[in-house]
């Protein structure tokens, strides 16, 4: 075997530890938050030496900062990243109650709550505040995303014309924030369904 080829295998098995210590180490934080997880309680989680932890990462705030980066950035993006443009207030409820199903089974499966998104999202923030401007962004891209839908709606004649476009598309928002911030994980799926009825209420408000 070259040198070449021994050199390329190494580095993909470097970058494949690097992702499972990630995606692991997620998990941990979200369960624990960033002050109540130690070093410890990351080697413990992966079953990793220390050496192998400080070899990818220098200490737990870079590896807390590379998981904000690499995982729950793009996961919170995700929706956004999707043609939603031609779709109405009602044709975005029904995708958004896919994603909620989707995610309710990935949440039930790690055994997390709704709210251990939002507590590790305002550790983010208050540890860097460049997250701000970050977490400002994809507000503005949400609001971006129901606003087109309720014009599309307002066009077809679906709802009414004189509502308020951007305070109805935060309103569709804040019910997501509000119903995350007090579920827990034992009643994940009543917060689910609370959410989806939440969309469902404000459209019957604003239906023709």
């Amino acid at each position: 075997m070259s040198y070449l080829c021994r050199t390329n295998i190494r580095f993909l098995m470097m970058k494949e530890t690097r992702q499972t210590i990630l995606q692991k180490a997620f998990l941990i934080f979200l369960e624990k938050g960033y002050y109540g997880t130690s070093i410890s309680d990351i080697q413990k989680g992966l079953d990793i030496g220390r050496a192998t932890l400080y070899h990818h990462f220098a200490n737990k705030e870079e590896l807390f900062f590379a998981i904000i980066d690499e995982i729950f950035m793009p996961m919170g993006s995700d929706v956004q990243t999707e043609d939603t443009s031609e779709m109405t207030i009602s044709e975005l409820i029904i995708h958004l109650k896919k994603k909620l199903f989707d995610e309710v089974n990935w949440l039930k499966k790690q055994q997390i709550g709704l709210v251990d998104f939002f507590m590790l999202s305002a550790e983010a923030l208050r540890l860097k505040p460049d997250y701000h401007e970050i977490s400002e962004k994809m507000h503005a891209k949400a609001v971006t995303i129901w606003s087109q839908a309720i014009m599309n709606s307002i066009k077809n004649g679906e709802v009414k014309e004189t509502i308020d476009i951007t305070q109805t598309a935060k309103l569709f928002i804040y019910v997501k924030h509000g119903i995350g911030l007090l579920s827990n994980r034992r009643n994940l799926e009543e917060s689910i369904t609370e959410m989806q009825n939440g969309y469902e209420s404000i459209y019957q408000l604003i239906k023709k």
